[in-house]
């Protein structure tokens, strides 16, 4: 019976008998749920906070944001433009609420806003935070400076944005040879406290206002893993070796 078929099909083609007329076939919506990268507590149209965010990322299509209102239920998506994976979310000193991407395309290392105060202006993209960064894993906000701040991937970098501005600084790389920068906190004198690095990982305190950075971690701690930034887990850190430590928590951000 195989080879009768086999035979009938070959016959067929030779003989240019046209082929049954291919059609298409509705499927459906191929996604009906997406993932949820993070959740922050967040302002509504008058700056009170009210709202829940959320921002969700899908296959084959940008992120979005959604707003909740935890009283009713009620909830609005807005859609970004451009962006895969969604690592980074705070709010900012204006409240706006700032999600920082992360991928190794064209959708990576950007910064993107929503103002809820404005919210028929959607999530809108600022840019690459900088321009050798692929990712951003973590945002914070300063301490009274306008300014959030961002750790990388692909050198290892430090950046901000300031809100007043529009100006995205540039610290650099926080640690020769290393690519990561992850978690991120800002102390309460603003400074900012990174991990750097997987291979020779350290700890680093930055100041924004000059520039400098330093190791902030104990001698007796060189070379152990980076620890993440909460309560009991890094334990302390120090803008200097000498320095008494300053308490740190990663809950918004502000150590």
């Amino acid at each position: 019976m195989k080879l009768l078929t086999v035979a009938f099909i070959l016959l067929t083609l030779a003989a240019g008998l046209p082929a049954a007329e291919g059609k298409f076939v509705d499927l459906g919506i191929p996604v009906l749920r997406a993932g949820v990268y993070k959740q922050t507590l967040g302002p509504d149209e008058r700056g009170e906070m009210t709202k829940i965010y959320a921002i969700f990322t899908q296959d084959a299509a940008p992120i979005f944001l959604v707003q909740i209102d935890p009283y009713t239920g009620a909830s609005r998506q807005y859609n970004a433009p451009i962006g895969t994976h969604p690592w980074g979310l705070v709010v900012g000193p204006d409240n706006c609420v700032y999600i920082g991407t992360a991928d190794e395309e064209a959708g990576g290392g950007l910064l993107l806003r929503f103002d809820p105060a404005r919210p028929e202006k959607g999530v809108v993209n600022l840019g690459k935070m900088a321009e050798s960064e692929t990712y951003v894993w973590a945002l914070a906000r300063g301490e009274k400076d306008g300014c959030i701040y961002g750790c990388s991937y692909g050198n290892g970098k430090i950046t901000a944005y300031n809100t007043d501005t529009g100006r995205m600084p540039d610290y650099g790389q926080m640690k020769p040879g290393q690519q990561y920068t992850r978690p991120i906190v800002v102390g309460k004198d603003g400074w900012v406290y990174t991990g750097a690095g997987t291979t020779d990982p350290d700890y680093i305190a930055l100041n924004p206002r000059t520039g400098e950075h330093h190791s902030s971690r104990p001698a007796e701690l060189a070379g152990t893993p980076v620890a993440e930034l909460a309560r009991g887990g890094w334990g302390g850190c120090a803008k200097r070796s000498t320095a008494t430590p300053t308490s740190s928590t990663t809950g918004n951000g502000i150590a």
